[in-house]
């Protein structure tokens, strides 16, 4: 995600900025979704993305 919030600040391309912007919106919202049912499901531990034990 946050190459695409990069690309939508940083692109001299109106076309490729509002995509990148468009796109961000649209996954964060699915992020927020998904994370949500996951934790209901998974418990907390499910959105620990480092690489240390659980």
């Amino acid at each position: 995600m946050a190459h695409l919030k990069a690309i939508n600040a940083s692109s001299e391309d109106e076309d490729e900025a509002a995509d990148a912007g468009n796109d961000f919106i649209e996954v964060s919202g699915l992020y927020d979704q998904m994370s949500s049912n996951a934790v209901e499901v998974f418990e907390q531990q499910i959105l620990d993305f480092s690489r240390g034990e659980i």
